[in-house]
């Protein structure tokens, strides 16, 4: 038995070893063609890799944005590529600093705040300079007045919303901050598993209540106490591998209305992928539970399959 053992151990270093000799190769093969200058499609460069760590890497990998790129590949594979492009770097624990005094959160009759895409249900995306309390002689002095930075993150891509004097917005690790809109102070964070991607909606609750709804790239929704933070519920919008939600919920008649859709297109690249499945969506949920009430479905029927490819992938379509 224990002969078994250490022959395990000794192939799997092996193993290990010899994936992390090969990463140079793997990353020709499996990622140069967007990865490096004049590649085909505009991706970040090894030397803007090389400053994220080797977990926010591999974390890409498995379950973020290069996930079908991923799948081609072994886990040592994606381990060895990971630490590669790293430059090896691990991620350095981050402990929370700036936390905001307690206090209570509400939304004042009448205020006028950024809470939600667009601002309104039609999208205006206008505010105006009485809202803004702004005018063109007291934004040519602007200044800065606090800045906040995302601990060991690239991007934070969702759209911030402010509401009650307050600052929610999602980054690229699935981190969702409150933050004191006149100081950058943090009131509270929380962790959904995958990039929280979308603009976050606020909402009234009742009992002097509010909540914060979003959806990540894994095509989850979530809500979350505004106070404190503490998750209401969540749910799966679509159990497609490939579907996400970067549109943002939107809130009418206590219903929340989320669009669904997907990066089908990327694995589509790959001739073994058996594409093409998604049918994209448009769900209505009950605010307060997370309870589905209707969903619609962009392409109203399943695809059926087709033909066989050349590389032997099962094809579908309608």
């Amino acid at each position: 038995m224990l002969a078994a053992m250490r022959t395990f151990l000794i192939l799997s270093l092996a193993a290990s070893a010899s994936s992390a000799q090969d990463a140079p190769a793997l990353f020709t093969k499996h990622c140069a063609g967007c990865h490096q200058a004049g590649g085909e499609i505009r991706a970040p460069l090894p030397s803007a890799l090389k400053l994220l760590s080797k977990e926010k890497i591999l974390a890409s990998l498995e379950t973020g944005t290069m996930k079908a790129q991923g799948a081609a590949l072994t886990s040592a594979e994606r381990a060895a590529l990971a630490a590669h492009l790293s430059g090896g770097a691990g991620m350095e624990p981050q402990a929370q600093t700036g936390a905001c005094p307690a206090a209570k959160f509400s939304i004042s009759p009448g205020e006028a705040g950024w809470t939600g895409w667009g601002v309104d249900l039609a999208n205006s995306r206008f505010q105006s300079a009485k809202a803004a309390g702004l005018d063109r002689e007291k934004a040519a002095r602007l200044k800065l007045k606090w800045a906040f930075g995302f601990a060991g993150q690239s991007i934070a891509p969702a759209q911030p919303v402010v509401a009650g004097g307050r600052l929610f917005l999602g980054s690229g690790d699935g981190t969702v901050y409150s933050l004191d809109a006149r100081t950058g102070c943090q009131y509270w964070t929380y962790k959904a598993p995958a990039m929280a991607r979308t603009a976050i909606s606020v909402e009234s609750i009742g009992q002097g209540r509010y909540a914060v709804y979003f959806g990540d790239v894994k095509a989850n929704v979530y809500a979350l106490d505004a106070q404190t933070g503490a998750l209401l519920w969540q749910m799966q919008a679509d159990p497609h591998p490939f579907a996400r939600i970067t549109g943002a919920p939107a809130l009418s008649g206590g219903r929340l209305f989320v669009p669904v859709s997907s990066v089908e297109e990327v694995p589509a690249q790959n001739v073994k992928y058996a594409c093409c499945t998604f049918r994209g969506s448009v769900l209505a949920l009950d605010a307060k539970t997370g309870k589905q009430i209707w969903k619609s479905y962009t392409l109203p029927d399943p695809s059926k399959a087709t033909r066989v490819n050349p590389a032997g992938a099962q094809l579908s379509g309608r």
